[in-house]
């Protein structure tokens, strides 16, 4: 299949270190990541803002690296688990990513680079299955092994992929409570809530990793729209305080300088924006 529609336009190569730096289009002046559930491009303000890696944009999807960054086909994005389909990164059934993209500015901020990037959280469904399927402390122990391995190589790829394509903001649009995650074990007893809240744990530790191996890059994160405090019910990425890491809240409709009923509260939220409602409404 073809790539998307996109002219490559001129090159300019990224500012990465480490490996291989990758040359990129040019047109957009300020690029910014969106880790997320990837984007529809049949929506179609979100073409035109799209960033190419033009040496694996021409090679088109081969299985290899052609750019040399260390990352097979990342021609417009990346998808975090290397088992995936780079494709996947254009997911036609999308909501959440496609919005967020939206709202980072789409057609009508055309200096704007969109750079997706697909994380797949494990869905609730299958967190449970997986925490309420635990027979033992050994297996639940060889469950959160499997885990940190997952995160740990997550880190790997995003921190180079950050790097060659000179990223240097990042907005973070997934979240994930301690009581959700005790709720999405979906049992009540002991070894599947004490394995939630490790799973918990062990993400809050791959943010903070992931925060501090990139120094130069400005993650920021939306504070979550349940209308909680977040002190009483600790939410990761929002509680996760380094000096790269920005959680944003969302003030009332009106303008009033207040918090909107459905954001969430607390000191760890270290700017206020207009809210423009929950996706869906």
């Amino acid at each position: 299949a073809d790539p998307p529609s996109e002219n490559p336009g001129a090159t300019s190569p990224s500012a990465g270190t480490g490996a291989t730096a990758v040359a990129l289009s040019d047109r957009h002046r300020l690029r910014v990541a969106l880790l997320d559930s990837g984007i529809n491009l049949q929506f179609p303000p979100l073409a035109s803002n799209l960033v190419v890696n033009q040496a694996e944009y021409a090679a088109g999807i081969n299985s290899r690296d052609d750019d040399g960054n260390g990352l097979i086909d990342d021609a417009w994005g990346l998808v975090l688990d290397p088992a995936v389909s780079p494709w996947e990164v254009f997911n036609p059934q999308d909501e959440h990513g496609t919005v967020m993209a939206f709202f980072l500015g789409g057609s009508d901020v055309p200096w704007l680079g969109l750079v997706p990037i697909r994380q797949d959280l494990s869905a609730p469904g299958t967190f449970a299955a997986s925490i309420n399927g635990l027979a033992s402390a050994a297996e639940a122990a060889a469950y959160l092994d499997g885990k940190a391995r997952e995160f740990r190589s997550g880190e790997a790829r995003l921190s180079t992929f950050l790097r060659t394509w000179g990223i240097r903001m990042v907005c973070l649009a997934s979240t994930w409570s301690l009581g959700e995650a005790r709720a999405d074990a979906g049992s009540r007893t002991a070894l599947a809530l004490k394995t939630a809240a490790a799973a918990w744990l062990l993400q809050k530790q791959h943010y903070e990793r992931l925060f501090d191996g990139n120094p130069e890059v400005l993650f920021f994160t939306a504070a979550g729209n349940d209308g909680r405090d977040l002190s009483e019910d600790p939410e990761i990425p929002p509680i996760v305080a380094r000096p790269n890491h920005l959680t944003v809240g969302g003030l009332t409709r009106s303008g009033a300088p207040e918090p909107a009923p459905d954001s969430n509260r607390g000191a760890e939220i270290g700017v206020w924006a207009p809210y423009y409602g929950t996706i869906g409404e």
